[in-house]
C-alpha cells in the first residue's frame, strides 16, 4: 500500500469517535504493523485496528443470527456448529508465519467462514462438530459475505446444540427449478391464495394453511403447518421450506423450522400477470430441459389414447393406478377407488408429449361422470365404457390445453388443468396449407 494511502487511512481512523482517546502514535504504529505483515484491504485494516485499540464498551451480548451479520460489525456474539476447520500457518508479508484456524460455521440461518487469529487461546475447543459460542467477535468481508474474526478479547465456549435457532437453511431457487434441487429451498414469491384448514392427524386435529405461491417462472402449491400470518397478494421470502410431490406436481411445505420474511411488493409482478398462462410450443417444452413449467398453454391434436385411460382403479392408500389389482407400493390391495382419466399423446406439429387429463377435465369434455360410466360397465360386453367413449368422441380432435409440465423418471408429461375442445375446419385448414405451398 502506498504511503499516501496509509497516511490517509491513519487520519480516517484517528477521526473516528471510538478512537478519540487513543494516542495517534499508537494508531500509526498499529496500522504500519498490520500493513507490514498482512495483505488486507483498507476497510479490513480499519476493523482490525478498531478491535485492537478502541475501548470495548460492550462485551458479548445476546447472540446474533449469522444471517443478520454484516461486514464491519464489532463486539457481537454468535453461536454455531463447526462444519469444517483447518489448522495451518498463514504466511505474513515479512516472511514470518502465524498459526490460524480457518473454517465454516452454521447456526441454521446461514453458513459463514471464520478465522481464529489466536488459536493458542482456545486449545482443544474448536473442532469439527463442536457447537460453540463466540463472544465479542468482529466481521470483515470475504468474497462478498461477512467473515467472523476473533480478537484478544473474544471468548469461545461450548454450548448445547439446542441453543441454536430452530430454523433450516435453504437453497435459493425459482419455482420452475424445484425438481432439480434437494430440499430445503428458499424462494421469493407472491402469495396468490391462502386458506385455513383443520385436518386430522391420527387422533389429533391440527390447523394448517394451504394456497398458491407464484414468481416469474410459475406457481406452486404450498402447505404451512404453522401460522406465518400469510396474506394474499403480499410478497414473501420463504427460507428453509422443503418440497414434496402433491397431485403429481411439486409443492412446498413450511414447518416450524421455516422462516418467512416480508418483501417489498414491487419485487414481483402483480398477481394477474403472474397467473396469466404462457403460450408455448411443445418443442419449447423440451428445449427447457429438466424441471417443470407451470401454467402453460398449448394447442394440439390428441393423436393417441393409451389403454390405461378411461375408468382406472387406484390404491386407497397411495393413489397409484392398480395393475390387475396390484399396487407397485402396497402389492395386492383389498380396497381401491375408481377414477376417470385420459392418458394420451398430444401433437402440435412441433412435437408430441404425453398428456394426463384428470377426472374433472374428462367429465367436462365427455359430459358424463365416473358414476355414469360405472353403471355402464359390462353392458354390451364393454369392460371400460369410458375408454370406448374417449376413443369415439375425443381421439383425433384438437384441444387448447392449460396446465403444468413435469419431468421425472417417466419422462416429460403435460398435466392438464383445463381443456377446451377446438372446432377445427379441416377443409379450410387444408386449403390454407395448400395455398401456402402454392400447389
Amino acid at each position: 500500500m502506498q504511503k499516501e494511502k496509509i497516511a490517509s487511512l491513519i487520519d480516517e481512523i484517528a477521526r473516528m469517535p471510538e478512537m478519540k482517546d487513543v494516542p495517534r502514535e499508537q494508531i500509526e504504529a498499529t496500522v504500519n504493523e498490520i500493513v507490514g505483515k498482512l495483505s488486507l484491504q483498507p476497510n479490513e485494516i480499519r476493523e482490525v485496528v478498531l478491535n485492537r485499540l478502541a475501548p470495548q464498551k460492550e462485551i458479548g451480548g445476546e447472540p446474533v443470527n449469522l444471517s443478520r451479520l454484516r461486514a464491519g460489525m464489532r463486539n457481537v456474539s454468535v453461536m454455531g456448529k463447526i462444519l469444517f476447520v483447518s489448522d495451518g500457518p498463514l504466511k505474513m508479508k515479512d516472511g514470518s508465519e502465524k498459526r490460524v484456524l480457518k473454517g465454516l460455521i452454521t447456526d441454521n440461518t446461514k453458513k459463514l467462514n471464520f478465522v481464529v487469529w489466536n488459536p493458542e487461546k482456545y486449545p482443544g475447543i474448536i473442532e469439527k462438530g463442536a457447537v460453540l459460542s463466540f463472544k465479542n467477535i468482529y466481521t470483515t468481508e470475504w468474497q462478498g459475505e461477512p467473515q467472523i474474526n476473533t480478537s484478544e478479547v473474544t471468548e469461545i465456549t461450548s454450548v448445547s446444540e439446542d441453543q441454536l435457532p430452530n430454523v433450516r437453511l435453504g437453497t435459493p431457487v425459482k419455482i420452475k427449478d424445484l425438481p432439480g434441487v434437494r430440499f430445503p429451498v428458499t424462494l421469493s414469491a407472491r402469495v396468490i391464495s391462502v386458506e385455513k384448514k383443520t385436518v386430522k392427524v391420527g387422533d389429533e386435529e391440527k390447523i394448517l394453511f394451504t394456497g398458491i405461491l407464484a414468481d416469474e417462472t410459475g406457481h406452486v402449491h404450498f402447505t404451512a403447518w404453522k401460522d406465518f400470518n400469510l396474506k394474499e397478494d403480499e410478497v414473501v421470502k420463504i427460507n428453509g421450506a422443503y418440497k414434496k410431490i402433491w397431485k403429481d406436481m411439486h409443492s412446498v411445505v413450511l414447518d416450524e423450522k421455516t422462516t418467512v420474511e416480508r418483501l417489498d411488493s414491487s419485487k414481483l409482478p402483480p398477481a394477474t400477470q403472474l397467473l396469466a398462462p404462457k403460450e408455448v410450443l411443445i418443442e419449447d417444452i423440451y428445449e427447457e430441459g429438466e424441471g417443470f413449467m407451470s401454467n402453460v398453454q398449448i394447442e394440439g391434436f390428441l393423436i393417441e389414447v393409451k389403454e390405461t385411460s378411461g375408468l382406472v382403479y387406484r390404491c386407497a392408500d397411495c393413489g397409484m393406478v392398480l395393475d390387475k389389482g396390484m399396487c407397485k407400493t402396497h402389492g395386492k390391495v383389498k380396497e381401491s377407488r375408481t377414477d376417470l382419466r385420459i392418458k394420451g399423446v398430444v401433437d402440435d406439429g412441433t412435437g408430441a408429449i404425453i398428456a394426463i387429463f384428470p377426472q374433472e377435465v374428462c367429465e367436462k369434455l365427455l359430459g358424463k361422470g365416473v358414476g355414469d360410466y360405472i353403471s355402464l360397465v359390462g353392458k354390451n360386453g364393454v369392460v371400460n365404457p369410458a375408454l370406448w367413449d374417449i376413443n369415439e368422441r375425443l381421439l383425433g380432435r384438437a384441444f387448447n390445453l392449460r396446465g403444468n409440465v413435469s419431468t421425472g423418471e417417466f419422462g416429460t408429461t403435460f398435466l392438464v388443468k383445463d381443456a377446451q375442445n377446438l372446432q377445427i375446419d379441416c377443409k379450410a385448414e387444408a386449403e390454407s396449407l395448400l395455398s401456402e405451398m402454392e400447389v
